[in-house]
């Protein structure tokens, strides 16, 4: 695969809230699924690590709105 010059980006620690709008580690770790990268080295498994305590901590709510229970799809789905 030709190196692609997003994938320096996406793979640098990003501080802040793991689902921070497009710079937190749960969307670059999407972006680079989407981008096929598979391979990991200790960035991309420290990222895995940080996204799942977020979305593992049993503190970690689902907001009612209206009467329903609202989640991205993203996140849990």
């Amino acid at each position: 695969m030709a190196a692609d010059p997003r994938i320096p980006a996406l793979r640098r620690d990003y501080p802040g809230h793991p689902y921070k709008k497009w710079q937190g580690a749960h969307w670059r770790l999407l972006s680079l699924v989407e981008l096929g990268r598979t391979e990991a080295d200790d960035r991309i498994s420290d990222a895995v690590d940080r996204v799942l305590k977020w979305l593992l901590n049993p503190r970690r709510r689902t907001p009612r709105i209206s009467g329903r229970y609202r989640q991205c799809a993203s996140m849990d789905g």
